[in-house]
């Protein structure tokens, strides 16, 4: 102005020019109205403003309830907002510009409690003082979303209309609280929403599910179309065609940060607003919607309670590695199954249920299993924590189904220990301290045979009796008992001396302990044995009787260990000299048994060699009665013991062996046996 003026201008022509321009508001007004096909939009807000705005006659819904007879504006279902929660504030335009539009629209979203918009109601309820008690629907004015209402604006036929369809429950009434009072109310709820020749399935709420289709564009940096947005600067300067606009559903929106408009999706951070209302558009004009059937979620939870049962079974039968793939497998293939029949056909399958009830079930069953775990160790450590190693214990508890109850076949060693001349020994002392010393007896006892893999089967006084290869399988069961039988009598040595000590400081007569220990190998019943009322694990057989037998010859034999011959034959390299060939109290058949001197180390010593060699000679002098080589060889084999006496094990006499030999030769060659004497020496004790 100042330029086609020049400097004249004063404040009288400015006002002049200004009043000559007209009012914007009217002229934007104006050039609505001149269009025809404008739909503006209102935000409905509980503290705004309770004054509803102008509803122009095009954008009014028509509702018509499927159970109820059809009204007219408003008054098909007089019920329905009573079933949400009507807005009773609303922030609308300035009253030129409602009237001068073809269609009045709500623009808002709803949230989820994430803070994101996966759905836009296409209905929303005004009401500026809702009252429960009301017997209508005066008051209430429902306001089409942006889309429908453009929808509706857009179409050919000015007459076409807006109906939203709906339903209603009288099975299952609404119970409401409105001041202080409670009313009840039918149940009503939306179906669909037709706009001419288009349909819209709506959720109970009205709501209409977004599935985003313009997230699928080239370049990952900017998924969306690029022709999906114009520039307002490139309208006003013309650059942008006619084509680009004609025939086209226009949505006005902004995207500056400022102007507070930005939302976001699933798939975005921050997206305008309006881009919503497009999305919305878009699925109703090309008839896609996500579809979720009204037996959804009955399959859903049968999926649900299916993969549970299943994860319960699976884990049961393939323990916890197997089934954890399987399950992971499972919840991939529900997962995978929900993402292509929504990519396929949009059909939304809840994959949070079926995959949240897998994981519920395999975890709890999981956490059972565990727990069943540690109480049968607990049990088992309960029933066998008193007769085997720990070590043993915690193999067994560690794999219970090697553990077999109730009388199993098995070959074993078993092993008998007692304390000779118990009887002299046990006047040495009254009933307290004698139990003190048994107990100090039998604990290093016990302590050997449980590190040598032994199981503990009971004490009866001074004796002991143990086992090998149960509950637990021990290949090597007879090796083992010679070595925990060997090391018992290696620990009489310190025990007696402190023994000895006790018995000076107390002015009582020492006698030193030594033990018999007999051992035998071969097939024995071994479980759970006793009566309904009281059981024990332990073990019966013939094997177990020679064992006990042998135990009682270690005596008369001066040996401190004697074996039978099935042990001895497990134990090839272990130092071992033949005893005799007897006939024990109580067996008809005959068996030969062997002293046990000593392991591998032992077995290799000269000169042990040669004592075992002298005492193999002279056994075949003796049973072949030729007396006085084997009164010969009975003389050297009396000088080798001499020679490694010191190392012989702890109790172990072998004059007492060379004494019984000697005295049988001179009673033979006194009164021979007969030619048909076998060897055999009949034992009249045990």
């Amino acid at each position: 102005v100042k330029a086609d003026r020049g400097s004249t201008i004063d404040q009288t022509m400015v006002d002049s020019i200004m009043a000559g321009l007209g009012d914007n508001d009217q002229r934007l007004a104006e050039a609505i109205k001149a269009s025809g096909r404008v739909v503006t939009g209102v935000a409905l807000d509980n503290a705004a403003s309770k004054t509803p705005a102008y509803l122009p006659k095009r954008s009014r819904i028509y509702l018509v309830n499927k159970n109820l007879p059809a009204g007219g504006d408003r008054s098909g279902d007089p019920g329905l907002w009573k079933n949400y929660n009507p807005v009773e504030g609303i922030i609308s335009n300035l009253s030129p510009i409602e009237r001068a539009a073809s269609a009045n629209a709500h623009f808002n979203m709803n949230s989820g409690v994430d803070g994101l918009v996966r759905r836009i109601p296409m209905i929303n309820i005004f009401h500026p003082n809702p009252d429960i008690s009301a017997s209508d629907n005066e008051g209430a004015t429902y306001y089409p979303s942006l889309a429908i209402a453009a929808l509706k604006v857009g179409a050919d036929d000015r007459r076409t209309q807006i109906i939203a369809e709906t339903n209603s429950k009288p099975d299952k009434p609404l119970k409401l609280i409105s001041n202080g009072k409670v009313f009840t109310i039918s149940r009503v709820y939306f179906t669909s929403l037709k706009v001419g020749a288009h349909e819209v399935p709506v959720r109970e709420n009205s709501e209409l599910p977004l599935y985003f289709s313009g997230h699928i564009g080239p370049d990952p940096e900017n998924p969306y179309y690029e022709h999906r947005y114009i520039s307002a600067a490139h309208i006003l300067d013309g650059t942008t065609p006619d084509e680009a606009v004609r025939d086209k559903y226009i949505f006005i929106g902004t995207s500056a940060s400022g102007l507070k408009d930005l939302r976001s999706s699933p798939l975005d951070h921050l997206i305008a607003g309006v881009e919503f209302h497009v999305e919305a558009l878009e699925q109703i004009l090309q008839e896609k919607f996500i579809t979720r059937p009204d037996d959804a979620r009955g399959f859903e939870m049968l999926a649900a309670f299916l993969l549970a049962v299943l994860a319960v079974l699976v884990l049961q039968l393939c323990g916890p590695i197997v089934s954890a793939g399987l399950a992971i497998m499972a919840g991939a293939g529900i997962y995978g199954l929900s993402i292509y029949e929504f990519k396929a056909s949009l059909l939304q399958i809840d994959p949070i249920t079926p995959l949240a009830s897998l994981s519920l079930a395999y975890l709890s069953a999981l956490a059972l299993n565990l727990w069943r775990t540690q109480s049968e160790k607990a049990e088992l450590r309960g029933a066998f924590g008193l007769y085997l190693s720990p070590e043993l214990v915690d193999e067994l508890s560690d794999n219970p189904e090697r553990l077999t109850l109730g009388g199993e076949i098995r070959e074993m060693t078993i092993l008998f220990s007692d304390i000779r001349g118990f009887t002299s020994i046990s006047e040495q002392y009254d009933p307290q301290s004698l139990t003190k010393l048994i107990n100090a007896f039998l604990t290093p006892m016990t302590a050997s045979v449980l590190s040598k893999r032994g199981t503990i089967d009971k004490y009866m006084g001074d004796a002991l009796m143990a086992f090998w290869n149960a509950p637990l399988d021990d290949a090597n069961h007879a090796a083992n008992a010679c070595r925990a039988a060997i090391e018992m009598t290696a620990l009489l040595g310190p025990l007696n001396d402190r023994l000895e000590e006790e018995a000076k400081a107390a002015g009582r007569k020492f006698l030193p302990l030594n033990a018999g220990i007999g051992m035998n190998t071969g097939p024995c019943c071994v479980g759970n044995m006793g009566s309904e009322q009281r059981f024990a694990y332990s073990v019966l057989g013939d094997a177990v009787n020679l064992a006990a037998r042998l135990e009682g010859q270690t005596k008369s034999y001066g040996m401190a260990m004697i074996v039978g011959e099935t042990t001895r034959a497990e134990i090839p390299t272990f130092s071992t000299i033949e005893l005799d060939l007897i006939r024990v109290k109580g067996k008809l058949q005959p068996v030969t048994i062997y002293g046990l001197l000593g392991d591998e180390t032992v077995a290799n010593d000269p000169g042990f060699k040669k004592l075992e060699q002298t005492i193999d000679e002279m056994l075949i002098a003796y049973r072949a009665q030729n007396w006085e080589q084997a009164r010969a060889l009975l003389n050297e084999a009396r000088a080798a013991s001499e020679a490694i006496a010191d190392r012989l094990p702890r109790g172990t006499k072998c004059e007492v062996l060379f004494d019984l030999y000697d005295g049988r030769i001179a009673e033979y060659r006194s009164n021979p046996p007969g030619e048909d004497w076998d060897g055999v020496f009949t034992a009249t004790s045990k």
